[in-house]
């Protein structure tokens, strides 16, 4: 795949993950962060049609690996998702800048995490055998995010270089789909608020009498 395909396909990752990225970031006041997100987003795209041809400055991407790595608040119904899809959107930005196909598969690999993680939460899903984790990942919601990624991937590999068109098509699904991920984390979050916290577990009472032999 030619290198403006490999743009389009990270471009895409960073709409879908700055969905969420931006929703949260407005939600917790934080306008410095939701305008990074923004900027990142619009320079992946504007990058897909005209390919950076000098070094730029990391500040950008080192900006959105913070907002990636900060705390965030447990009050915010986004808060579980932000470090994953803020991931997506920092690698996608790493990726223009240094042409690393590790990146590239980075930022497909986050926008998953994050989709797996609503799943996990959504089934109560945290560990068991294998046939489990496998019935996790034929969920709706996993399989239309690897049926986006293969798609684009078919599409930009055989257009070589994308058009104007094709970009604004990609563009315009991507944010479709990024608003409807965005729409699951806000509904698990909210069923989660409403089933409260897990029961407490209390340790099992002291026995009553004398200690056995050898204590």
């Amino acid at each position: 795949m030619q290198r403006e395909g490999q743009l389009g396909f990270v471009a895409s990752c960073c709409e879908r993950a700055g969905a969420t990225c931006i929703a949260y970031a407005d939600m917790a006041y934080l306008t410095e962060e939701s305008e990074l997100v923004k900027q990142a987003t619009e320079l992946a795209w504007r990058a897909s049609l005209e390919p950076p041809t000098v070094v730029e400055d990391r500040s950008l991407a080192n900006e959105v690996w913070r907002f990636a790595r900060m705390d965030t608040d447990p009050a915010q119904p986004l808060s579980a998702y932000v470090p994953d899809c803020a991931s997506a959107v920092y690698f996608s930005s790493d990726f223009r800048l240094t042409a690393s196909l590790v990146s590239a598969c980075e930022s497909a690999r986050w926008v998953f995490e994050a989709v797996a993680a609503l799943v996990s939460k959504r089934s109560g899903l945290t560990s068991g055998p294998a046939e489990l984790w496998s019935a996790r990942d034929s969920d709706r919601s996993i399989q239309r995010e690897l049926r986006k990624q293969e798609a684009d991937l078919s599409t930009l590999e055989a257009a070589g270089r994308p058009d104007a068109a094709l970009i604004k098509r990609l563009r315009a699904d991507s944010a479709r789909l990024g608003q409807l991920m965005l729409q699951e984390f806000m509904a698990e979050a909210q069923n989660r608020l409403r089933r409260g916290p897990p029961p407490r577990v209390w340790p099992d009472p002291e026995p009553e009498g004398d200690p056995p032999p050898g204590l």
